[in-house]
């Protein structure tokens, strides 16, 4: 198996800036390729055989493959209204369920992590608020902000999260003029 064949139960070791870490099983390491831990030049080992860099793996260099270079897009201007918003709230209780349906009534959503979000829609940030905020209390609290810099990135936010934002933002990028 010197090919480096996936066995997702098999443990490999990463070296980065001079220091060996693991060992870690097989699926781990294609979460690192996503997470943008791993790049083509990292260097790797499997039990009993020498280091080599993972483009050099093949289910590290199939991963690789899969994987947008770093994990920051460039957005471009889109030609119609549709953007995107992070969108953060912390909740008080039983609003949760309101909340959320106003969220995803507003288009495509992908979950951060608990109580942050990131929307495509093609409403304006003020409309947006104004629909979210309806769903609250006094007591909960709620931030939105439109992703104005075109430039989007993330780290360590797990293989499907960062395929699901992946998609987003190819989605948004699509509509930028570069495309038509």
């Amino acid at each position: 198996m010197q090919d480096g064949t996936f066995r997702g139960d098999e443990l490999w070791w990463v070296e980065t800036a001079g220091r060996r870490y693991g060992p870690f099983p097989a699926v781990r390491m294609i979460d690192f390729v996503t997470e943008g831990r791993i790049v083509a030049e990292t260097r790797v080992c499997r039990a009993g055989e020498d280091w080599r860099r993972a483009e050099h793996v093949s289910f590290l260099a199939r991963a690789l493959t899969d994987v947008i270079p770093s994990s920051t897009i460039r957005i471009d201007a889109p030609t119609t209204p549709e953007t995107a918003f992070v969108v953060w709230a912390k909740l008080s209780g039983f609003v949760d369920l309101d909340f959320l349906a106003a969220l995803t009534a507003l288009g495509q959503v992908v979950e951060i992590e608990p109580g942050m979000w990131i929307v495509r829609t093609a409403k304006p940030v003020a409309e947006a608020r104004k629909r979210l905020s309806a769903s609250l209390t006094t007591a909960d609290k709620f931030f939105i902000a439109p992703v104005s810099d075109r430039l989007v990135g993330w780290r360590n936010l797990g293989p499907t999260t960062e395929a699901r934002l992946r998609d987003l933002f190819r989605a948004v990028a699509a509509l930028s003029p570069a495309n038509d």
